[in-house]
């Protein structure tokens, strides 16, 4: 929802799939737009808007959605949803930021976690590893990278903050 500097409802509409749908952040471009992020069970096929990783038709687990939509709400400019094959799996997307025209985000992921070649990792390490990972806002495979960060134990990717300065 938009509300108006009057606590006035500007707008309001509602994002998700046939099942449940948690979002865990969402960031306002400067124009408006509005990017989000989180995790929702059950398919998105039908819903997503310029799939970037591949992999985000499962029903049976819970998998990663991240989107944008637009200033008005009333249209997604990317929606996707991003999680490893297979039931049982929980595949979260934790927190978003918008850097330029570009969405970086970071969560959990387990083997089968869409990850791009060329990156720091590309193996799972067992169990649940962070992911962290960037694609256009407009999304699109070409935009799409991400990599696993983690160990042998459970690993979880909560936040990201954005370094301006190179001295503290």
């Amino acid at each position: 929802s938009k509300f108006t500097a009057n606590n006035t409802l500007s707008w309001g509409t509602y994002v998700g799939g046939p099942s449940s749908d948690v979002f865990n952040d969402l960031e306002v471009f400067d124009d408006g737009r509005v990017a989000f992020a989180g995790y929702a069970n059950g398919t998105y096929a039908g819903y997503e808007v310029n799939s970037a990783a591949g992999q985000s038709t499962n029903t049976n687990n819970e998998d990663g959605v991240i989107g944008v939509l637009n200033a008005a709400g009333t249209v997604f400019n990317y929606l996707d949803k991003i999680g490893a094959n297979g039931n049982g799996l929980n595949d979260h997307i934790n927190d978003v930021k918008i850097v330029g025209e570009t969405l970086y985000f970071t969560g959990s992921g387990r083997a089968g976690f869409p990850i791009s070649s060329g990156v720091y990792n590309t193996s799972n390490a067992g169990g649940l590893d962070a992911v962290v990972g960037k694609v256009a806002s407009t999304g699109g495979a070409a935009s799409y990278a991400a990599t696993f960060y983690g160990s042998g134990s459970d690993d979880i990717g909560s936040g990201l903050k954005l370094v301006t300065q190179t001295k503290c």
